[in-house]
């Protein structure tokens, strides 16, 4: 538990040293880099909150479409810096939505669609795109990135991997992953990585 707290907490933490280092350089309007500050320490507030709950063994919620696109988009949200950064685009598709529930807490939920984007944003080059999408019983993360080796595709979430270094030298534990699929077994979601032409695709399966 206290991997993932680590890894998930350094993210909004990082996000905010570098929005103080802009201040110090005076790049950037104070009024906005200000407003960006708050979101990232209202990420880390989100972050512990759902670590409490985590410890505390939340039972599994019923989450429908609504709730996956509120969280969503509460995390794309609070990851601003880290996307904008990259001048990433990240577009959330709702063409088509879930009809299946999801048996799953929101405080897992929300770790594994984190974790997630955070590594689409990790391996995604400057000015790239991060597609979300839906059908009737899957959340899509695309990227259009460096992908994953067919060595380690299987594998990811199966066990603790090395993390691989991030397009702009980003690193990580590569423990994120294992950690919160533990935490699926007793919910009704399932998650895997699929290579594409140009970067990969992970699908959020609900069973």
């Amino acid at each position: 538990m206290i991997q993932i707290l680590s890894h998930d907490i350094k993210e909004p933490l990082l996000s905010a040293q570098i929005l103080t280092e802009k201040i110090k350089l005076d790049i950037s309007s104070p009024r906005d880099l200000a407003t960006q500050i708050n979101n990232q320490l209202s990420l880390t507030k989100s972050i512990l909150k759902n670590m409490i709950a985590l410890i505390q063994e939340e039972k599994p919620e019923t989450l429908t479409h609504p709730d996956v696109v509120r969280i969503l988009n509460s995390i794309v949200e609070k990851l601003f810096v880290k996307i904008n950064e990259k001048k990433l685009k990240v577009v959330v598709d709702e063409t088509i939505k879930i009809e299946s529930q999801l048996k799953i807490s929101a405080a897992v939920l929300e770790s594994l669609l984190t974790n997630l984007i955070i590594n689409a944003i990790k391996y995604s080059f400057l000015n790239g795109e991060i597609n979300i999408s839906f059908d009737k019983k899957s959340i899509y993360i695309q990227d259009n990135g460096t992908g994953v080796s067919k060595e380690v595709l299987s594998d990811i979430g199966n066990v603790a991997l090395e993390s691989k270094e991030g397009t702009h030298g980003e690193r990580g534990t590569g423990l994120g992953l294992y950690l919160i699929n533990q935490m699926l077994k007793d919910t009704n979601i399932s998650f895997a990585f699929i290579n594409m032409p140009v970067g990969v695709s992970v699908e959020i399966s609900i069973n």
